[in-house]
């Protein structure tokens, strides 16, 4: 059995869990909060972990070999990639697989990777064989800067005129896959995409494909925040969000 914990709704997860299915044997999904939607096809089991539980995460690990570690900006979820991971090796687990993001450091500045950062290193301490992918920004994540109306499309967030190595999520997940038929050698691994872009190429990229008008709006750091906020992302969320891409356009990373 293989365990993908995640963001039961988030797009990258949902993605990168998607490729995963493909694979033999059974699947469950664990997330920290309320399933809304199955995340992916009927037959994955799911299974809601309360961290505050005892041994409720270990429980969620019962009769797996791999686990898949999706990072996701939410504290409640760095909660439970930490307990999954101090649980793992007792659980059974051999293969442990995190998916994390550039920059991720437990010493780091920025709330966002900081705690990813914490849960690198809860990894590397679970004794037990993984691999670390620490992502370039995903693809996936442009549609939070995104507003449409009627015939136009916007593009709009606190980005100037940064290039990313933009990466799509179901790479990733293909990346993972392959990992999980091998043997892991506790490496650390950076991904990103074939080529860098800013936000005015994206913006052509998107008019192309979707035959609309498209433009980038580079937005002030408190601007970024109330588009962030109006696409139903909470202020706390929305905050950290924007630290994060400040600190990457900023070229510390």
């Amino acid at each position: 059995m293989i365990v993908i914990a995640g963001h039961a709704q988030g797009l990258i997860c949902r993605s990168i869990a998607s490729v995963l299915l493909a694979l033999p044997g059974p699947k469950r999904f664990v997330s920290a909060r309320q399933f809304v939607k199955p995340p992916n096809e009927t037959g994955v089991e799911q299974r809601v972990v309360n961290v505050r539980v005892a041994h409720d995460a270990s429980h969620a690990l019962d009769g797996a070999r791999s686990l898949v570690l999706v990072a996701n900006m939410e504290s409640e979820h760095t909660g439970l990639h930490l307990a999954l991971a101090s649980a793992a090796r007792t659980a059974g687990i051999d293969k442990l697989v995190l998916v994390t993001l550039i920059g991720a450091d437990a010493n780091s500045p920025v709330e966002i990777l900081r705690r990813l950062g914490q849960v690198e290193r809860a990894v590397r301490e679970s004794g037990v064989a993984h691999v670390i992918l620490r992502c370039a920004p995903f693809m996936q994540s442009l549609r939070f800067f995104m507003q449409v109306e009627e015939w136009s499309l916007a593009l709009s967030g606190p980005f100037r005129d940064a290039y990313f190595h933009w990466i799509d999520a179901r790479d990733v997940g293909d990346i993972v896959a392959s990992l999980l038929q091998g043997p892991l050698d506790n490496t650390v691994k950076q991904l990103c995409g074939p080529e860098p872009l800013n936000f005015d190429a994206i913006a052509a990229i998107l008019c192309d494909c979707a035959k609309c008008d498209c433009a980038f709006n580079d937005l002030s750091a408190p601007q970024a925040q109330g588009v962030l906020e109006g696409a139903g992302i909470s202020s706390e969320n929305a905050r950290a969000l924007v630290e994060y891409w400040d600190y990457i356009v900023s070229g510390v990373v």
